[in-house]
């Protein structure tokens, strides 16, 4: 009886270890594809401001 207790523990052990993963894979997926539309309206403004600059000379 022990032995079947630990081995049904360790089964859910490493599932539940890989569902913890693959929910922190998912959320640093989301991270980085902030982190790129973020870079990508950072850049846009930062033509958006060169333009503006370049007018008002």
């Amino acid at each position: 009886m022990q032995i079947y207790n630990k081995i049904i523990f360790k089964d859910f052990k490493f599932r539940y270890k890989k569902e913890h993963e693959n929910r922190n894979n998912e959320r640093t997926k989301k991270n980085k594809k902030t982190a790129k539309i973020k870079k990508k309206e950072l850049k846009m403004l930062l033509k958006k401001l060169k333009e503006f600059w370049k007018k008002k000379d």
